[in-house]
């Protein structure tokens, strides 16, 4: 998104040197990237700092946050924070509950930042939880 914000900035330029674009257009554009440019940067360090206010109250020792995307034709994604406490309890929250896992019912815990698979699947991370072994 940034990276197209700039390029389109760059061409407006490029074509206002070249006398196609007026000033006021070239005004207008830059206007509007340090607009968006503003609302992405604040959205980014709002999503920060929630997590690391969250992960004080909690007192985690280790926090992280995902994002869920439902379904390929409909695209909804709800934010996912994980936290795992000072009382080894994994808490994954998001805006509608807390859901509190101790650790020693967790067998294993799979975090995948997914550079390769996102050319597949167009997820970022995927997170897999699986319940401890009986046996």
């Amino acid at each position: 998104m940034i990276l197209s914000l700039l390029l389109a900035l760059a061409a407006v330029v490029v074509l206002h040197v070249m006398g196609v674009v007026p000033l006021y257009v070239l005004g207008a554009t830059a206007l509007v990237v340090v607009v968006c440019l503003a609302v992405l940067i604040g959205g980014r360090l709002r999503h920060v700092s929630y997590l690391t206010k969250r992960a004080k109250e909690v007192r985690a020792k280790w926090a992280g946050a995902l994002t869920l995307v439902f379904g390929i034709p409909t695209v909804i994604e709800r934010k996912m924070y994980l936290f795992i406490s000072r009382k080894d309890e994994l808490l994954i929250e998001n805006e509608e509950y807390t859901l509190s896992l101790p650790l020693s019912t967790i067998g294993t815990i799979l975090i995948i930042s997914a550079g390769a698979l996102r050319q597949m699947t167009g997820i970022w991370r995927i997170v897999c939880i699986s319940p401890k072994s009986r046996g």
